[in-house]
């Protein structure tokens, strides 16, 4: 009976050390070595890049840091500009993100047809251990939204049944193409060159629509948790991607959602301080 005991006891001991083991192994793969990795790195690719103002390290330990703090202002506004004068370039429809203002705005060839205010946002971390004359020569080039996903349609498809007659026609009640307006909007665009943009609703949603909230939440999860057991099924660390969670009006997160169009161009401005 004691050796029985004792074999339990050990049984209970290899298995937390296994579990501790794999638990080190989740956390090394997929926070550790990361956030260790993650490094934003601005090659000069384009005139946008020549442009930005990097000075060397002399001059930054030289100066005070009310004049390093004022040239990473006018170096941040400077590279949001290239990023809008690039965009000009295209003809269809794009998104700028300026944090600094808290503006987001639908803008073609440089004209804004719409804009919204920033409720709230969050940016990772990530940025603020990159150094800002880097981060600005990043942001100077616009991204391209690679993939999205949504709560919602990208566009309202609305069925209608053809009548038998007239008289059946005009007794017919003419249907909301945008009868989803009670649905959440909560949208994540994926752009190029490593940024992920969160977007969601500021308003708390109804009980009645929680539904498709959690639908899309699952969705995302799953995505992300996929990802995950792929990486570490191959032993390899996943690539850490910054995200920024932006808050909106419910109406101007639809707008905005349903307007862009695919492989649009975005540029982005990240607050200084």
């Amino acid at each position: 009976m004691t050796g029985t005991r004792k074999d339990l006891v050990w049984i209970k001991r290899i298995a937390f050390v296994i579990a501790l083991g794999l638990l080190a192994y989740f956390i090394t793969m997929t926070i550790v070595i990361p956030v260790y990795r993650f490094k934003i790195e601005a090659k000069v690719t384009s005139t946008n890049d020549k442009n930005i103002f990097r000075p060397d390290l002399t001059w930054q330990i030289t100066v005070s840091d009310s004049i390093k703090q004022r040239a990473i202002d006018l170096v941040f506004s400077e590279s949001f500009l290239l990023s809008q004068i690039e965009m000009t370039k295209g003809d269809s429809i794009s998104l700028t993100v300026n944090l600094q203002d808290s503006i987001i705005a639908l803008v073609v060839q440089g004209l804004t047809i719409y804009s919204a205010k920033v409720e709230d946002f969050t940016i990772s971390h990530a940025f603020a251990k990159t150094d800002p004359f880097v981060l600005a020569q990043w942001l100077a080039t616009p991204f391209v939204v690679d993939t999205h996903f949504a709560s919602i349609p990208k566009a309202p498809v609305l069925y209608k049944k053809a009548p038998k007659d007239t008289i059946e026609a005009l007794s017919q009640v003419e249907m909301d193409p945008l009868n989803d307006e009670i649905d959440p909007v909560y949208f994540r665009l994926e752009l190029d060159r490593k940024l992920i943009l969160n977007f969601n609703q500021n308003e708390t949603p109804e009980k009645e629509s929680m539904r498709q909230v959690k639908i899309y939440q699952r969705r995302m999860r799953k995505i992300e948790r996929n990802e995950i057991l792929g990486h570490l099924s191959r032993f390899s660390p996943i690539e850490f991607v910054p995200e920024i969670h932006i808050s909106l009006d419910k109406k101007a997160a639809r707008v905005i959602y349903r307007a862009i169009p695919e492989k649009a161009f975005v540029a982005v401005q990240l607050p200084t301080e």
